[in-house]
């Protein structure tokens, strides 16, 4: 688990070098592969291989149980198809049909007034404000929060494990 802890915390080291850097396209890509390729590693713990699904159960447990954002779990699916080009399927469009578009703002920006022109501009049934850091802090205690339970329940923690060891090459190089 120690492993996966610690490739997760390089991770958000890197996205949080993004934002410091101003590069929110980079930020955006770590973040939605991130979130991606750990809800894809829960999945089979779960019993919920189905991408799709599995990411968007995976981020309504352990990202807005505890930690409510603007978007919901079909918002993000969404924006996390669009942002990593993903095709969305015939049965995904069905799926995401009332999936809105994130506008993100970053820092210090007004949200308020990013929602204000949503809405003035007659979109806000197709789309939603969100803070960029407000999102990364859910994935990040959701990461911690499913971690942790996985290291108690040991019905799902050497699925987890093995699953893990698969995912991930990780080689220590001594100097």
């Amino acid at each position: 688990m120690e492993e996966i802890r610690k490739a997760y915390e390089e991770i958000f080291d890197s996205i949080e070098d993004a934002v410091q850097m101003k590069k929110m396209t980079p930020a955006l890509i770590l973040l939605y592969t991130s979130m991606d390729s750990f809800s894809a590693l829960t999945g089979s713990c779960t019993h919920n291989p189905d991408a799709e699904k599995g990411f968007m159960s995976w981020v309504k447990t352990w990202m807005l149980k505890k930690n409510p954002l603007p978007c919901n779990e079909r918002d993000l699916y969404s924006e996390k198809c669009r942002i990593l080009s993903h095709p969305v399927s015939d049965q995904e469009k069905e799926l995401l049909a009332d999936a809105r578009e994130i506008y993100y703002v970053s820092g210090n920006a007004d949200i308020h007034f990013l929602q204000n022109l949503i809405e003035m501009t007659g979109k806000s049934d197709t789309a939603v404000s969100a803070r960029f850091e407000d999102i990364f802090e859910a994935f990040r205690n959701g990461v911690k929060d499913c971690l942790h339970h996985f290291e108690m329940d040991m019905s799902v923690r050497n699925i987890f494990k093995d699953k893990a060891r698969d995912s991930f090459a990780m080689a220590a190089l001594q100097v």
